[in-house]
């Protein structure tokens, strides 16, 4: 086994995990989804992105430094979790849109080498979709923090 295949096996069975967890919770229905709902599909999807990263990890004809890159993948894994505490903290205080919009900015600034405009356009977009589908479709309340946005 390649070094590069052990970040998508990491994501795959934290995929499967949030799998096991949600359906221990109750996926309910589209029209009454349970606490397990979000979760079941975010471990699917990540589960899947896992999958096939970790396959196409092992099929590169590469000569790349493989421990390099899971230095690297480490690296950014306790970067991404600082940033997840930090986002957690700093929510209530700036609300959903200013929080999430600098969370996905510095995890993209963090996780790749975008172009800063790449970041911000991306930044916008996530937190325009999830706008549009917890506040507005879902009517599910986030904070909306010292400037009352959102």
């Amino acid at each position: 086994m390649r070094y590069t295949q052990v970040p998508g096996l990491i994501w795959m069975a934290i995929g499967i995990t949030l799998l096991f967890g949600s359906i221990k919770l109750g996926l309910g229905t589209f029209q009454k989804p349970g606490p397990g709902f979000m979760p079941f599909f975010t471990g699917s999807l990540l589960g899947l992105l896992g999958l096939i990263l970790a396959i196409i990890s092992s099929r590169r004809k590469d000569k790349e430094d493989d421990k390099i890159s899971l230095k690297k993948f480490f690296k950014q894994g306790v970067y991404a979790l600082i940033s997840s505490t930090i986002y957690i903290f700093v929510l209530d205080y700036f609300g959903f849109i200013i929080a999430t919009f600098l969370f996905i900015f510095i995890l993209l600034k963090i996780m790749g080498t975008r172009k800063w405009l790449t970041s911000i356009l991306i930044s916008l977009l996530t937190v325009g979709v999830s706008y549009l589908i917890f506040i507005f479709w879902l009517r599910i309340n986030f904070p909306m923090g010292m400037l009352r946005i959102g």
